[in-house]
């Protein structure tokens, strides 16, 4: 009785957030009758009920980048009343296209090739590859630091 009462508290707390998944759906059905296997999304909020409802199936991260290794390399927005770690990114041009399709889509070039690098080391099957290991070094040593100003 205690249970089916928690998890009726559960589903009304996050009732709101279901046509906002059925449209992510419908989203995903729309790339795939053009060809495109969605990969992921960014949104204004992704907490882990949204991964979730949607299976685990995708990449889903929010504008709070808590998990993105891109946009957690961005400086936040607006810190007024910020806390800890959940400052809001501005999504650069082409970057929510980049994450849904999986193909780099970003539209300013130095921010273009930092995103390259940067998937080659958080998405590489190979991982002593010579270009990954070499995109590492640059990361560790701090030479793509300026192309994200």
């Amino acid at each position: 009785m205690l249970l089916s009462a928690h998890v009726s508290a559960i589903i009304l707390i996050f009732a709101p957030w279901i046509n906002h998944f059925e449209k992510l759906k419908t989203e995903e059905e729309k790339l795939r009758k053009n060809g495109i296997t969605p990969r992921g999304d960014i949104l204004h909020f992704a907490g882990g009920i949204h991964i979730y409802y949607l299976g685990g199936r995708r990449y889903l991260n929010d504008t709070f980048a808590l998990g993105d290794p891109l946009l957690a390399r961005l400086r936040g927005e607006n810190y007024e009343g910020w806390l800890i770690g959940h400052v809001q990114r501005k999504i650069p041009a082409g970057y929510r296209d980049s994450v849904r399709t999986g193909r780099n889509v970003i539209a300013d070039p130095q921010l273009h090739r930092y995103l390259d690098q940067l998937w080659l080391v958080t998405r590489s099957d190979d991982l002593l590859s010579p270009a990954r290991l070499r995109a590492i070094f640059e990361f560790n040593t701090g030479q793509l630091r300026p192309s994200i100003n």
